[in-house]
């Protein structure tokens, strides 16, 4: 399998998530062929597809939004799983921040959002019965997040237990639009985003028909805010201990509880 990760967030920065995707080997070639076909090798962010800028901003609103149903498709026709984890910063200082011993284990808030998505595809592939035999874990590379990736899939490396549950094989850090898979983690990524101001109350509306869809293969997605931030750095505190065999089941929330 390939695994690729992207990191975002909001503007402001009061929240951050890390999105990725998993693919089978033999899925990548294809995905990637109408990936580039549907974008006629546009360079894809999501935040410019959906407000017309960048290499979108000769595309008007319909052709955007039909661009977007079909990016969806194509991801939802050849991943194996989504997975997104996000932390508010206010509770991640609170809770986290400053305290010199918690902060040291736990890690940044990428680091602590990126680990979880670790441990939870883990559990979630086990619970399903599925083998994803090798993994290749793939990054987005040139952001200050480099450092914080390296850090913890580096302990992955030092612990064995942590290394086999991950069925890790080697990990990169890639340049933007590199990689459809990528890609695609962006667009779960900014999706999340948009979710969470529904979850914060920021926003109060439907859940978006284009989250909607996606979730229709499966797509594990968890938000911490200061009222349940602790239960993030415990499991990210107890995952290196939880090895294939011992059915670990963290609780996840359905959609239309999110």
């Amino acid at each position: 399998m390939q695994a690729s990760f992207d990191d975002g967030g909001n503007n402001d920065g009061s929240l951050i998530c890390v999105a990725g995707y998993f693919f089978r080997d033999a899925a990548l070639a294809p995905f990637r062929e109408e990936w580039r076909r549907l974008l006629k090798w546009q360079r894809f962010h999501m935040v410019d597809l959906v407000h017309g800028r960048e290499d979108f901003r000769d595309l008007g609103k319909p052709e955007r939004d039909n661009l977007a149903r079909g990016l969806i498709a194509a991801i939802k026709e050849h991943m194996t799983l989504g997975v997104v984890i996000s932390v508010e910063r206010t509770a991640y200082e609170k809770h986290v921040d400053r305290l010199d011993d918690v902060r040291a284990e736990v890690g940044s808030p990428f680091a602590l959002c990126a680990m979880l998505c670790l441990g939870s595809s883990a559990s979630w592939m086990e619970a399903n019965g599925i083998d994803p035999e090798e993994i290749i874990y793939s990054f987005e590379s040139g952001n200050s997040k480099q450092a914080d990736a390296n850090k913890f899939l580096d302990k992955v490396i030092r612990t064995p237990a942590m290394e086999e549950r991950y069925h890790y094989v080697s990990h990169s850090f890639v340049k933007k639009n590199k990689l459809p898979s990528l890609d695609a983690a962006d667009l779960l990524g900014w999706e999340w985003a948009q979710h969470c101001k529904r979850l914060t109350g920021e926003e109060h509306r439907p859940v978006r028909a284009s989250l909607k869809s996606l979730c229709e293969k499966p797509h594990i997605g968890e938000h911490f805010d200061e009222t349940n931030v602790r239960i993030a750095f415990a499991k990210r505190l107890l995952e290196p201990f939880v090895v294939p065999g011992a059915h670990a089941r963290f609780a996840r929330p359905q959609l239309e509880g999110w």
